[in-house]
């Protein structure tokens, strides 16, 4: 059970989401919505950036590649001619002007070692879509792996995956959505995943009818200080909606 006090902008967590004390987190991403919390050696000893959930937000790629210029695999199925169309008459009538060639300007992101793929992740294996288990055999097996994955509640479908492929990866930043309906399923993933929570973060965007987080950001590393962590204080975190007041987290039951 997930408590929150709705007065206090206080959640109470069970004792297995409590991180590890982190050594040296840094942000990537927009300030807001976009933008997690990782270890910053985590960035530098990677060799390749995997991201599933792009949409129209590529700020963690754009500053990762700032520190760490290696491979970028990024995908995205959602990203049609139609959306951008989309995009473009909505910035044009919002006087977003900043944002009316955001298609170009992804499109100059993405090029070199920079790849980006029109598909959504597929949990079987055929031609269409894109495998978890094809994408992480295919990479070289010496690879180091940071993986940023937000895809809407599919994730859920990947943890046996990851799991399976944990020694690979170096990092993982996740998105948990519907967590009131998934919580059994994130507990067995973290009690069996080798890297350990450093950062935990409530999405204040959305909040479920039984008062429960739909929406936890999780970054999951090898790195961290063996020392008691009195989670949150100095917590050096932005809330996703900036118009709410971010959440404390409390960790006693």
């Amino acid at each position: 059970m997930i408590f929150l006090d709705m007065i206090n902008f206080k959640i109470s967590l069970p004792n297995f989401f409590k991180p590890k004390k982190p050594k040296n987190l840094i942000r990537l991403g927009n300030k807001n919505d976009g933008g997690y919390l990782v270890e910053k050696d985590d960035i530098v000893q990677s060799d390749i950036l995997i991201s599933f959930g792009i949409s129209d937000d590529w700020s963690f790629e754009e500053n990762f590649y700032r520190y760490n210029n290696i491979d970028i695999y990024a995908y995205d199925g959602s990203l049609s001619k139609k959306f951008w169309i989309k995009r473009f008459i909505y910035s044009l009538l919002n006087f977003q002007i900043n944002d009316l060639f955001a298609y170009f300007k992804f499109k100059s992101f993405f090029k070199n070692n920079k790849h980006f793929q029109k598909k959504f992740l597929s949990f079987y294996n055929n031609s269409i879509n894109l495998n978890l288990d094809k994408i992480l055999i295919d990479i070289n097996s010496n690879k180091k792996v940071f993986i940023k994955m937000d895809i809407e509640g599919n994730e859920y479908r990947l943890l046996n995956d990851i799991l399976k492929f944990q020694n690979r990866i170096s990092s993982l930043v996740i998105e948990f959505h519907d967590v009131d309906l998934h919580i059994e399923k994130i507990k067995n993933f973290i009690l069996n995943f080798d890297l350990k929570i450093i950062h935990i973060h409530i999405n204040n965007y959305s909040l479920s009818n039984l008062n429960i987080p739909n929406l936890i950001e999780i970054t999951f590393s090898r790195i961290y200080l063996d020392l008691d962590n009195d989670y949150p204080k100095n917590l050096n975190d932005n809330p996703n909606n900036p118009k709410l007041d971010d959440f404390e987290i409390n960790f006693n039951y």
